[in-house]
């Protein structure tokens, strides 16, 4: 091989990597740019739906604090920072006690036994 022949070689080699490294430059950053706007998108939706969770969130918040149920803290700027539940127990108590009595007969000499004792 001549000195011809190996500088075709190397040139072939540092060409080929020249370009294999533009086209793989090239398709990489084509999918990372399509990548990054529908990574963007998908968080632009997240966001919208989270906003819309959180206003709906606090309109049960209002309706359970407009019903007494709950009293809810705010920071200065009126945004709900925390609750405190209110328990209301309307309960009607009604209390029915009675006994019946009963015989035990036990024989001459013998105590009666008392549930729960030791023999």
């Amino acid at each position: 091989m001549g000195t011809k022949e190996i500088c075709i070689a190397i040139g072939s080699v540092i060409l080929g990597v020249i370009l294999g490294g533009s086209i793989t430059w090239f398709w990489s950053k084509h999918y990372y740019e399509k990548a990054s706007k529908e990574l963007k998108g998908a968080a632009a939706q997240l966001k919208k739906e989270a906003e819309e969770v959180r206003r709906l969130t606090n309109l049960i918040l209002l309706g359970l604090e407009s019903k007494g149920i709950m009293t809810l803290t705010r920071d200065a700027k009126g945004n709900i920072t925390g609750f405190a539940l209110t328990i209301n127990v309307h309960d009607a108590v009604h209390a029915v006690d009675g006994t019946s009595p009963s015989l035990a007969q036990t024989a001459k000499g013998e105590e009666e036994r008392k549930g729960g004792e030791p023999d």
